[in-house]
């Protein structure tokens, strides 16, 4: 059973204005406003809300707040990115405590392993915790590619039976699906690689620029479930602009500072990420104003 269908935002974590708490107002609000324009699921702690910024209590802090605010009105997963299988498996258990639905976990971060390190770092994991561990590759954030040899191997153990698809690479996709179709479900990682993974059977995708325009994901996905492709095709073609100008910077100052052009400010990024330069800022008001999101009281 898929843990959730449609789009997920990796929602952006707002901080106070010199950066050094989360500001859990806003925080509040932005989560509000994701329910309100028809997100299908949530993920906290992601690499776009700056998971790996925060202090480990603010993690559990900030997991309990999560929780306590989305209210199981929609699946609520949280990624658990970190350098070691233990702390994994220790946030993995607050995340557990606080009600999480699932979480998404890429292989470790900075460690050099092998295949086999990443089969027993998700084994480990999958045997401490009480939902779904869902497996995330994203070479680029992590450095390493999950071969499907690999996946096919954590699916016929029963360890994960859900994938997160960063890489992009079409091939490898095939090569998974025609090692373990019929027990994994699968979902994009990257917001300009939806429509092709829904024709590979993708259930849904992690989104960033959900951030900003929900309810547009949100009938991406929606529309093809309903066999509406041309629907589908013509969103994502109309969003390929966004998403390009998204990838003006590092995630998620671009993301940032998209949602303050917009009115709803989530401060800068914590360092060492910095705030995108003055052309990028204009880059990306100019593509939100071609979108139509923003009107002549922006510019």
């Amino acid at each position: 059973m898929a843990v959730f269908e449609g789009s997920c935002t990796a929602f952006i974590t707002p901080f106070t204005e010199n950066g050094d708490k989360i500001n859990y107002v806003t925080l509040e609000q932005l989560i509000e406003f994701q329910l309100l324009h028809h997100s299908d699921a949530l993920i906290g702690l992601s690499s776009m809300g700056e998971g790996t910024a925060l202090s480990e209590s603010e993690r559990i802090e900030y997991l309990e707040f999560v929780c306590a605010k989305v209210k199981k009105r929609v699946p609520l997963l949280f990624e658990i990115a970190t350098v070691s299988t233990q702390s994994a498996a220790d946030l993995i258990v607050q995340a557990v405590k606080a009600g999480a639905d699932g979480v998404l976990v890429p292989p470790p971060i900075y460690c050099r392993m092998n295949q086999r390190g990443i089969f027993d770092h998700y084994k480990y994991l999958a045997s401490k915790s009480a939902i779904p561990v869902i497996a995330y590759n994203i070479p680029l954030r992590t450095g390493y590619t999950m071969t499907p040899k690999l996946i096919a191997e954590l699916c016929r153990n029963h360890i994960v039976e859900d994938l997160v698809d960063g890489s992009g690479n079409f091939t490898a996709i095939s090569e998974i699906l025609s090692l373990c179709r019929d027990s994994l479900t699968l979902y994009a990682g990257s917001d300009d690689t939806i429509l092709p993974m829904l024709a590979f059977g993708a259930k849904g995708a992690i989104s960033a620029a959900a951030n900003l325009f929900p309810r547009q994901l949100h009938d991406l996905i929606m529309s093809y479930s309903r066999q509406d492709t041309a629907a589908s095709l013509n969103l994502q073609l109309q969003l390929t602009p966004i998403f390009r100008a998204l990838s003006v910077d590092i995630s998620p100052a671009p993301i940032k500072a998209a949602s303050a052009l917009l009115g709803r400010n989530a401060g800068a990024c914590r360092p060492p990420l910095a705030s995108p330069d003055s052309a990028s800022l204009e880059h990306l008001r100019k593509v939100l104003l071609d979108f139509g999101a923003l009107d002549e009281r922006h510019e």
